[in-house]
């Protein structure tokens, strides 16, 4: 018995030695431990193999997890290893579980949000099991020395966006875990984004520094906007939590290669900087921004405020430099150029769930603003400040120079979310007709373009009223104070609802409309009075100093372009004109024709108390048929046309007083009087405006000498036909006082016989 005993002891030793020493594998084991996961999760569990090892742990092979026991289900986690190494008799001793190390190889996890926006990570309901409170006050005292996963992977599928989102290489490593005391973790996904800190569990403190360096962005790709690409990202962040509810994060970070594909905005492989600062209370649900900072395209955007119950707003925003040649890749400006520098300050409140309606109210300044519009040539220089809110924009003191014209703009633009109304007052000191006419770019329609085509425009999405006031207007070195005008702006047309002008000594009023397309098309109807004809003639043309008097027209103008072959071919003018007393002077070569024609002195002047026509403009020719001119010496008649690049073609008579036509010497002038000793002579002028050609018509100098024989023969016979009359009247009357005399005679013969 004696001897038994050592024997069983030594036994009883070995197989505990063995039990300790010797690693097994248990099917049953397995099988009893996967049934009571499974019981516990609700979720479907394999394991390929487990071996376990008393004092050194556990090894699992191949393990699944999955969400639904359904038919090609794929699992949300499997791993090729799971290993467990615990300390058995320092656990013992310490009266608490203490684990050496797990090491998880090569985990995948794979998450799927269906139809109805639920992430699969938890089986059956998705719902989290309340926890009880004695599981709280019986939690196991847990210590494990080392976590280690490597080679991890993480896959999101979006059913209801169609997306499939895949990171590898992840790796965690965690030391001294404990669910009492702090704990040190590092976090990485590949060799790009590092995160490393302190947890502790029991105080629900997190503190970590979280490095990323050109960490690639592409495999976001299906989460961003359609048109929105960002390559890559780098950030250092330090972020700390305290009893899960204080929030605080620092740092800054690197967006590069954001390109818009398929996009009107312009911004290609462009790169983004932040700088932020920010607290948040969790349990509160507020978030106070100290300090952000975002740098893209060259400008700085600073903003600091608050977020109420992590959806309202009250923040400022302020943009010290913003340059504006980079404004074109962020707001479409087709053909219009811009430089310069902005500066805008800005607040915002209201709920970020509806943020067309957020608040805003703020104001911009423009420091060398220069802005090219199409079709100028030259800069438009802006500067001075504007406010703004989400309903409206005004300026007080926005002023703008283009060459030495000047303006001040004092406006007002409402309903910027729907259809936009300005009301406006638009002033000059000095406006410089001849710079802007230099600066309008000459645009041809196209050849063969329908009119249909060339008319297609953008629409402007915008209606404005207000008025006009230029001190001062200069066109070809002469100054026209005081040009005043109501407008209006609506579908594409600037309306001139109103226009007064001083112009040439007289007065300009009327009203018209100009399309704003690249070929405008325009309208004017208006009146003039008190023109001083010799002042006009001497600005617009080379006739100075010979024609004079004032000028009154009514007048309606239409046509479509401003180049000269635009001019040609659509200008259209019909009204009528009028000048007061004034005179013919100097040398002019219809004047000096006539009057050479006439032997008459070339330097005589020709006084006159009324000019006159009724003029058109089509077909690119001036058309009249009515030119009148009348004086004391002679009227002259005219009809016909002068064609826009200046040819002549008119006809006419000159009306000479019986003083003028005296002076007139040779045979021509007795075959050419009238009765009152008049002359009318037929005329024709051609050539050009420059060099014009005068002559006398033959065939009408005929018909006016054989209208004259004609009329002294129609006067003749009407002489002898008067004579023949009178002479009949002289004979009846005669008769009648014969007849009267003889009955005289009879009647009183006829008394003497009764008498007696």
């Amino acid at each position: 018995m004696k001897k038994v005993l050592p024997v069983f002891l030594v036994i009883l030793l070995a197989l505990i030695t063995a039990l300790f020493f010797i690693t097994f594998e248990s099917p049953r084991l397995k099988d009893f431990l996967v049934a009571k996961a499974e019981g516990e999760l609700g979720c479907k569990i394999e394991i390929e193999r487990l071996t376990v090892n008393l004092l050194r742990g556990a090894r699992l092979k191949n393990v699944a997890l999955y969400l639904r026991q359904e038919p090609d289900q794929k699992p949300l986690l499997k791993a090729a290893d799971f290993y467990l190494k615990h300390k058995l008799l320092e656990s013992l001793i310490q009266r608490k579980l203490i684990i050496d190390e797990v090491v998880l190889s090569e985990p995948a996890v794979f998450v799927v949000r269906d139809e109805n926006n639920l992430p699969h990570l938890v089986g059956g309901t998705g719902e989290q099991a309340p926890k009880r409170e004695e599981e709280e006050e019986n939690r196991i005292s847990l210590l494990i020395s080392k976590i280690v996963i490597k080679d991890g992977r993480l896959t999101l599928k979006d059913k209801k966006a169609g997306t499939e989102l895949d990171l590898k290489e992840i790796g965690l490593r965690v030391k001294d875990f404990s669910l009492d005391e702090p704990f040190d973790f590092s976090l990485n996904i590949g060799r790009r984004l590092k995160a490393e800190g302190k947890v502790n569990i029991d105080k629900k403190d997190v503190k970590a520094k979280v490095l990323c360096k050109e960490f690639d962005l592409t495999v976001f790709k299906p989460y961003l906007p359609a048109n929105l690409e960002v390559k890559s990202l780098s950030a250092d962040l330090e972020a700390e939590l305290v009893q899960a509810n204080a929030l605080t994060l620092q740092g800054n970070g690197q967006l590069s290669g954001i390109s818009f594909v398929q996009s009107p905005l312009a911004i290609q492989n462009e790169g983004l900087s932040l700088e932020y600062d920010l607290a948040a209370d969790l349990l509160a649900k507020k978030i106070i921004l100290n300090h952000l900072k975002v740098v893209f395209l060259g400008t700085e955007i600073s903003s600091f405020g608050t977020i109420e119950n992590f959806r309202t707003v009250a923040a400022t925003i302020s943009c010290p430099k913003i340059r504006l040649a980079d404004a074109g890749k962020i707001v479409p400006l087709g053909k219009t150029e811009i430089k310069g520098l902005l500066s805008l300050k800005a607040k915002l409140d209201g709920s970020l769930t509806d943020l067309a309606k957020i608040g805003l109210d703020g104001q911009a300044s423009f420091k060398e603003v220069q802005v090219m519009l199409s079709p100028l040539t030259k800069e438009v220089r802006l500067s001075g400040s504007c406010n703004f809110s989400r309903e409206k924009v005004s300026t007080e003191d926005l002023t703008g120079r283009l060459g030495r014209s000047d303006f001040s703009l004092l406006a007002t633009v409402r309903d910027l979310q729907g259809a936009p109304k300005a009301d406006f007052s638009l002033s000059s000191n000095l406006t410089d007709l001849d710079e802007l006419l230099a600066a309008y770019k000459e645009i041809e329609e196209k050849p063969g373009a329908s009119s249909k085509e060339s008319a297609r425009e953008e629409k402007i999405n915008l209606t404005a009223s207000g008025k006009v006031d230029i001190r001062e207007l200069t066109y070809q070195k002469e100054s026209f104070p005081g040009v005043r005008a109501l407008v209006k702006l609506a579908d594409n047309r600037l309306e001139i609802t109103s226009l007064n002008a001083n112009l040439y000594n007289g007065s300009l009023t009327g009203q018209g409309s100009l399309g704003l397309t690249e070929v405008p098309s325009y309208e004017f109807k208006g009146k003039a009075e008190g023109i001083a004809v010799n002042r006009i003639l001497s600005h617009l043309t080379s006739v100075q100093d010979k024609l004079f008097g004032n000028l009154s027209t009514n007048i309606r103008i239409s046509g479509k372009g401003f180049s000269s072959d635009q001019i040609k071919k659509n200008l259209s003018l019909s009204g009528n004109i009028k000048v007061g007393e004034g005179k013919l002077s100097g040398e002019l070569p219809l004047k000096e024709e006539l009057l050479g024609v006439l032997g008459i002195s070339k330097k005589k002047d020709i006084s006159y108390k009324d000019l006159s026509a009724g003029i058109k403009i089509e077909d690119g020719a001036i058309k009249t048929e009515d030119f009148g001119l009348k004086s004391q010496e002679v009227n002259i008649l005219a009809s016909g046309k002068a064609t826009l690049d200046g040819k002549l073609n008119f006809s006419g008579k000159f009306d000479l007083s019986k003083d003028l036509a005296d002076k007139v010497s040779g045979d021509l002038a007795g075959l050419l009087k009238d009765k009152e000793g008049r002359i009318k002579i037929p005329y024709e002028l051609g050539g050009t405006f420059l060099h014009p050609k005068f002559k006398l018509t033959t065939k009408g100098i005929k018909e006016e000498i054989k209208q004259k024989i004609k009329e002294e023969a129609k006067e003749e016979v009407d002489k002898l036909k008067e004579e023949a009359k009178e002479k009949i009247e002289e004979e009846k009357e005669k008769a009648k006082e014969k007849a009267k005399e003889k009955i005289e005679e009879e009647a009183k013969k006829l008394f003497d016989k009764f008498r007696r």
